[in-house]
C-alpha cells in the first residue's frame, strides 16, 4: 500500500529563502517554494471555492468525532495537490494512492506508499483550494480552535509532520505550533504529545519546535491549535484576523526512519475542536 509586497520585501524574502537553502542540508518546505515561486511571477490568484462541510462518516470502526468544517476530503483524489521535487537532497516522492476501506476515517483518503525506503522519508506537499474548500472553510476559523486531520501510520517509524498555513495577500505564512497539539486515538484516548525541529527550522529561526511527531502504528486525530503559531522559514506568522483569508495548506512529513516505514494515510483535513 501503501503559492504585492513592495521590490525591497519581495528582496528580502529572496534573500532570506536563499540563504535556508545554502545553509540547511534538510530539503525546503513545500511553503517556502510556495514563497518564491509567487515572488517571482508576482502572481497569486483568487483559487475557485465551493462548499462542503459534514459530520465524517468513519468506515474503520473508532469513535465518531464532530463534523467541524470539512476543508479537504480527498475526495477529489490529486486535484490541487502538488508534491515538490526533493531529488536534489536524494529523496523522491512515493508513489500516490488514494485509498478507501478501514485505513482512512471517510470515503477516500491519501495514502503515501513509503514502502520502507528510506528515498521516500522525506515529503513536502501543498494542498491547494482546488482539492476541497480551504477558503471558504477558513472564513469560518474565528469559531474553532484547530486544525484537524485523521492519520494512519503503519510500519515501525515515527513521523514529524509540520503544518504550514499560507494565505496570498499579502503573501505569508505561518506555521502551527506543534507544542499546544493534541493527540487522540481511534479508540478516543489521548496520548501524550512529542514534538520536534524536524525540518531544522530552529537552526535558522530560532523558532523552537515546529513538528508534531507522530508515534508508529498511531491511527487516530490529530489536532494543531489555529491561534498558537511558530516561524517557518520565512519568519512569519498569521494573526487571528489572517486566518480566514488563508488558501493552501503546506504539510512537511519526515519519517524518523523511513526503511521502517510501510505507508502513511492522511484524510478528512478540518476545522474543528477536541472531543471532550
Amino acid at each position: 500500500m501503501k503559492k504585492h509586497f513592495i521590490p525591497l520585501v519581495i528582496l528580502s524574502l529572496i534573500t532570506a529563502m536563499l540563504f535556508t537553502s545554502c545553509s540547511n542540508e534538510n530539503p525546503p518546505s513545500a511553503s517556502s517554494q510556495i514563497l518564491q515561486s509567487a515572488l517571482a511571477s508576482e502572481t497569486a490568484g483568487a483559487l475557485n471555492t465551493s462548499s462542503s462541510s459534514g459530520s465524517p462518516q468513519n468506515q474503520t470502526g473508532a469513535v465518531q468525532v464532530s463534523p467541524g468544517v470539512m476543508l479537504v476530503d480527498f475526495e477529489k483524489e490529486n486535484e490541487g495537490l502538488e508534491f515538490f521535487d526533493l531529488s536534489l537532497y536524494n529523496f523522491t516522492t512515493p508513489p500516490v494512492l488514494f485509498e478507501e476501506g478501514e485505513s482512512v476515517q471517510s470515503g477516500k483518503g491519501l495514502c503515501l506508499d513509503i514502502n520502507y525506503t528510506p528515498a521516500h522519508g522525506v515529503i513536502s506537499m501543498q494542498i491547494q483550494n482546488q482539492a476541497g474548500d480551504i477558503t471558504q472553510g477558513f472564513s469560518q476559523a474565528p469559531n474553532y480552535g484547530y486544525l484537524r486531520f485523521w492519520v494512519n501510520n503503519q510500519g515501525d517509524s515515527d513521523v514529524s509532520i509540520a503544518v504550514v498555513l499560507v494565505i496570498d495577500e499579502p503573501l505569508k505564512n505561518g506555521c502551527l505550533d506543534p507544542e499546544g497539539a493534541r493527540i487522540i486515538s481511534s479508540s478516543g484516548e489521548e496520548e501524550q504529545v512529542f514534538t520536534s525541529d524536524a525540518a531544522d527550522v530552529n537552526n535558522t529561526n530560532g523558532t523552537g519546535n515546529t513538528s508534531l511527531d507522530i508515534p508508529s502504528g498511531f491511527t487516530g486525530w490529530v489536532y494543531y491549535p489555529l491561534e498558537q503559531q511558530v516561524p517557518w522559514w520565512e519568519g512569519t506568522t498569521l494573526a487571528q484576523d489572517e486566518l480566514k483569508n488563508v488558501t493552501t495548506i503546506s504539510l512537511d512529513i519526515r519519517f524518523t526512519d523511513a526503511s521502517l516505514a510501510d505507508y502513511i494515510v492522511i484524510d478528512d483535513i478540518s476545522l474543528a475542536d477536541p472531543e471532550t
